[in-house]
């Protein structure tokens, strides 16, 4: 399904990132894998060609412009082209009161976050006006829909990712190129098993479907914004799981 597309994932070595390397990966897409984890990037990579797969990996901070403009370059050299992004790379500091909250984390929160979405946004538009278009998928949060208590900094990066792309989707539509963002809710994620069972039931019973999203949903939604099944989708948000963000 996606055998003619070329692209990279950052934050793609695990959790949701690694989900969505993988799906592209199972359509048939080249994917360069781009994370500040080399180790667990190269694994990935390597697992990955041994099952035939065109996947490549690139050690990338999305923090750094010249990381992201050789993360693009590379991805050009190694597959011959460039035709989707995601945006993936973040985190989020964990839940703490906006007073509580140190300037220090604010501002990284905004550079991995926000920054990281608009260096790969740029970065990948520049080449896509001259070559053909393609298609953008930042990904944010339920936190950037909505407020959720105790996450600040990390949902005003995350509503800034949104505004950006709504406002880049305009710009550059008529250049072929969209531009959509993905919202997950919570999803069972290396990261969230490792802060234990309490945290677990609690985003689980928040979520208003009782349960975590498995990576695999957030991939899929993903994977269908890449291809040219969506092929009239331009600035949208899609918010997975949905009924998370009504309120």
């Amino acid at each position: 399904m996606l055998e003619n597309k070329i692209g990279y994932v950052t934050g793609g070595a695990s959790g949701l990132g690694e989900a969505t390397v993988r799906r592209l990966a199972a359509d048939g897409a080249a994917v360069v894998i781009a994370d500040v984890n080399k180790e667990r990037g190269d694994l990935v990579a390597a697992e990955l060609k041994e099952q035939g797969a065109r996947v490549a990996f690139v050690e990338t901070d999305v923090r750094v412009a010249d990381d992201v403009d050789r993360l693009i370059r590379t991805t050009v050299d190694t597959f011959g082209g460039l035709n989707y992004a995601v945006n993936n790379a973040g985190y989020g500091h964990g839940v703490t009161k906006l007073h509580e909250t140190d300037i220090a984390t604010f501002d990284d929160q905004v550079a991995v976050n926000l920054r990281g979405a608009y260096l790969g946004t740029r970065a990948a538009v520049i080449h896509m006006r001259e070559n053909g278009g393609g298609s953008i998928v930042n990904i944010a949060s339920l936190a950037g829909v909505r407020g959720v208590a105790g996450t600040a900094a990390y949902g005003a990066a995350k509503h800034g990712v949104i505004g950006l792309s709504r406002a880049a989707a305009l710009d550059y539509v008529r250049d072929g190129i969209r531009i959509n963002v993905v919202a997950p809710g919570a999803f069972l994620t290396p990261l969230m098993e490792s802060r234990g069972p309490e945290l677990i039931k609690h985003w689980s019973d928040a979520m208003p479907s009782g349960r975590l999203g498995e990576p695999r949903e957030l991939a899929n939604a993903v994977v269908w914004l890449v291809s040219d099944e969506s092929s009239y989708v331009s600035g949208v948000t899609l918010s997975v799981d949905y009924a998370a963000h009504q309120a």
